[in-house]
């Protein structure tokens, strides 16, 4: 919502936090992960959106790293369905 309001520095600020609390869980399992690398994801789209090329590489390949180890067909019902192929569908977004 940030980033559609313009605010995209608030919006990383946002996400970066929330990621690291979960990063803080040592991502031990695959649905951690994948929460980890959507959120990296997702910032590094507002990065690149708001011109900060920087940040957006930097975290669209934080987000490759975490979801390397990920299914390439999430289980049903998981949350942050992320897959390594829907990680490099961001990575041309970005």
């Amino acid at each position: 919502m940030l980033r559609l309001q313009n605010q995209p520095a608030a919006a990383q600020r946002l996400i970066l936090q929330a990621a690291a609390g979960i990063e803080s869980t040592g991502l031990g399992t695959a649905p951690q992960r994948a929460a980890y690398a959507q959120m990296l994801c997702t910032t590094s789209y507002t990065a690149a959106r708001a011109g900060d090329r920087t940040q957006a590489l930097a975290m669209i390949e934080e987000a490759r790293r975490a979801a390397r180890s990920l299914p390439e067909r999430p289980p049903r019902g998981r949350l942050f369905p992320l897959t390594p192929a829907a990680v490099d569908l961001y990575a041309v977004g970005v």
